[in-house]
C-alpha cells in the first residue's frame, strides 16, 4: 500500500509540473499574440549566453565560452562546467526537448534570462542571470528561428519565431 501511494504521490507531482510548464507557455503564447497585435515583425538577430549545453536531459555545460553574469543583489556565482540547467524563467527543463530549451534561452542582444542550474560541485540549485550577448551560428539555432524571418520578443524573456511555441503531450492531463 506504501507503494502504491509513493507512486501516486510522483505522478501528481509529474503531473504537477506538466500543468506548472504548460501555464508558464501558455502565459507565453499570450505575450506573443499580445506583443504581435501591437507591433509589426521587424528581423531579430538572436543572441545567446555564451555556453553550449549536452544535447538531451539533464542538460550539461559541457562549455563555458564567454557568460555575461548580471549583478544582482545576492551571491552570484559564476557557471562552470558539468552544472545542470534545471530551469530557465523559473520553467522546469526535465519535459523539455533541447530546442525548447534553446527557445527559452535564445533572444535579442541585451536581454537577460534567469538560469537555475544544479552545481557540479556543490550539488546545490543556484539562480543567475545572465545576459543575451553571443553571437550564434545559424548551426547553434532551433530550427524555426534559423527560418524565421521575424520574430516577436516577449517581456518577460521568452522568444519564440511564429509558429515555434512548444506543445506538451503525452500522458497525463
Amino acid at each position: 500500500l506504501d507503494r502504491a501511494a509513493a507512486g501516486g504521490e510522483a505522478e501528481a507531482q509529474r503531473r504537477y509540473e506538466r500543468e506548472q510548464a504548460r501555464g508558464a507557455l501558455a502565459e507565453v503564447e499570450r505575450k506573443v499574440e499580445e506583443y504581435r497585435s501591437r507591433t509589426e515583425g521587424g528581423r531579430a538577430r538572436w543572441k545567446g549566453v555564451g555556453m553550449r549545453i549536452n544535447e538531451q536531459y539533464p542538460y550539461t555545460v559541457l562549455q563555458v565560452q564567454s557568460i555575461m553574469v548580471e549583478p544582482t543583489a545576492g551571491f552570484s556565482r559564476p557557471i562552470v562546467e558539468y552544472d545542470q540547467v534545471e530551469a530557465i524563467n523559473g520553467v522546469r527543463t526535465q519535459h523539455l526537448t533541447l530546442d525548447e530549451v534553446k527557445g527559452l534561452i535564445i533572444g535579442p542582444p541585451g536581454t537577460s534570462v534567469r538560469l537555475t542550474l544544479l552545481s557540479s560541485n556543490t550539488f546545490q540549485l543556484f539562480d543567475v542571470t545572465v545576459r543575451r550577448h553571443f553571437e550564434l551560428a545559424d548551426s547553434d539555432l532551433p530550427p524555426d528561428f534559423a527560418a524565421a524571418s521575424s520574430a516577436a520578443p516577449v517581456p518577460g524573456g521568452y522568444y519564440y519565431p511564429p509558429g515555434a511555441m512548444p506543445q506538451y503531450g503525452g500522458p497525463g492531463p
